[in-house]
């Protein structure tokens, strides 16, 4: 039976047992580049000259020489290695951790502090997240490289994988990093020892993941319209000359639903309603008069105390400022105020509730323009729409489970700032990446030419795309403004 306290020897046999464990998967790749000179090959200069531009030039060398054969002079291919790479060197550390938690090297064996223990249980967590995140970098650069192979990799398309394996990279950095963070708080003597152990590792095996993320950075492909796509796409919907739509004051009366209708040049003003007659007129003033009296005496019952509901729409209020969309934040959320009341996590799961939800009522509209049929350009463009749309709703509604997450844990008291920190980072990633895709939609048809963008379908999809980003960055802006 363990005693009650862990003794120093006891640490030191949980480091070691972790050491040779993760040693066991892997031998470590630090030592320096010039110490083995590039090989005469061609795919081993190649090798050489990508890696010289990571921050770990020899951990990539020596990591990604034994694939050399199968990237060859491909950068898409080489990439990808590397994204394995830092998988499986992930996974490893992920499995390591695991059995430092039920394995032989059983932390509760030695009777960890508990805040130790569970900082090592989350890191499991937070792992094999990160190697998840490395698996699907690969496939996106995969299903890059048969594209290409295919001849359907165009630069719209290839900045579309880039992006997302750049974002999932990230991300899995960002995981270890709050790897190594959960051992901020665990202020006992023994959790320094497991701190160096685990952090150091968390340290090696992003070298794995920052030379994966740096090799993606380095995908050449031609650079089409990107920017001054989006540009042009910002001033056909609030340009010179058009009738703005859903930005500044205006933006109350955006639509709810539907596609976004652009009218060009200046409109007659048609009155709504003939005059009123004078008795009407009066008519009008005296339901007013009571109504106002109505509300007054409904507010002295009160105390003149503000209500919960009062209370919800200020906060709303409030919270909309912080947004590029204050006006379209208000209008589209001020419905769901009972449900999050003066709660900021709640908020932002609406937010991303109704930007999920705009995205998937926009995705039907990308459907039934392709329904209508139209230009081979358009309708090609319209598939790779409907494609990042779909994955934008995703993206969405996967950043409105994750709050909902941290909303129960909350209610629970079984959230640390750290964990707190982890989900946020998570929806800020994926938010993020919706944004993206919403881009890549537009920048389709800027790339398909003018016709395709000047065409009907055309112009309602970049209406539609403005329309759906100003949901998702006010989602993503809410959520940035969770404190923490």
């Amino acid at each position: 039976m363990p005693s009650s306290r862990a003794g120093p020897r006891h640490v030191v046999l949980v480091m070691l047992f972790f050491a040779a464990a993760v040693a066991a998967r892997g031998a470590d790749a630090a030592s320096p580049v010039t110490t083995r000179p590039c090989g005469a090959a061609a795919a081993a200069s190649f090798l050489c000259s990508r890696c010289a531009t990571t921050v770990y030039p020899a951990v990539c060398y020596d990591s990604l020489l034994p694939y050399a054969g199968a990237f060859q002079d491909s950068r898409v291919r080489l990439a990808r290695a590397a994204a394995d790479v830092a998988a499986a060197r992930l996974r490893d550390f992920s499995a390591s951790l695991d059995e430092l938690v039920h394995g032989s090297g059983d932390v509760g064996a030695v009777t960890t502090p508990p805040r130790v223990a569970a900082a090592v249980r989350d890191c499991v967590g937070t792992v094999s997240s990160a190697a998840g995140l490395a698996r699907r970098s690969s496939a996106a650069l995969g299903r890059l490289d048969a594209g290409a192979a295919a001849g359907g990799g165009g630069s719209r398309l290839a900045r579309w994988e880039v992006s997302n394996a750049k974002t999932w990279l990230s991300a899995a950095m960002a995981n270890l990093a709050t790897c190594a963070d959960g051992f901020a708080d665990a202020d006992s003597w023994s959790a320094a020892g497991i701190e160096e152990v685990v952090a150091g590792e968390a340290a090696n095996v992003s070298k794995y993941t920052s030379n994966a993320l740096a090799l993606v950075n380095g995908i050449p492909f031609s650079a089409g319209k990107g920017a001054s796509a989006a540009a042009a796409v910002a001033l056909s919907v609030n340009g010179a000359g058009e009738e703005a739509v859903g930005s500044g004051s205006g933006a109350s009366s955006l639509p709810t639903g539907g596609v976004v209708k652009i009218r060009r040049g200046a409109s007659k003003q048609t009155p709504l309603m003939a005059p009123l007659p004078p008795r009407a007129i009066s008519l009008v003033f005296l339901f007013l008069f009571f109504t106002a009296a109505s509300a007054t005496r409904r507010l002295d019952d009160a105390g003149g105390q503000p209500t919960a509901a009062s209370s919800a729409t200020a906060f709303l209020r409030s919270r909309c400022a912080t947004t590029r969309y204050p006006d379209v934040c208000y209008d589209s959320l001020l419905p769901y105020a009972s449900t999050f009341q003066t709660s900021h996590v709640k908020l932002a799961v609406a937010a991303a509730n109704v930007a999920a939800a705009k995205l998937r009522a926009f995705s039907a509209r990308i459907n039934d323009l392709l329904a209508q049929g139209g230009a081979a350009r358009v309708d090609a463009a319209l598939k790779d729409c409907k494609s990042t749309i779909s994955d934008a709703g995703d993206l969405a509604r996967q950043s409105s489970a994750e709050l909902g997450q941290l909303d129960a844990g909350a209610a629970a008291a079984g959230v640390s700032s750290r964990q707190a920190r982890w989900h946020v980072s998570n929806v800020q990633t994926w938010l993020s990446a919706a944004i993206t895709d919403e881009g890549t939609c537009t920048d389709g048809f800027e790339e398909a030419g003018e016709a395709a963008a000047g065409s009907p379908a055309g112009k309602e999809v970049a209406a539609g795309v403005a329309r759906v980003k100003q949901h998702t960055s006010i989602a993503l802006a809410l959520v940035n403004g969770i404190p923490l």
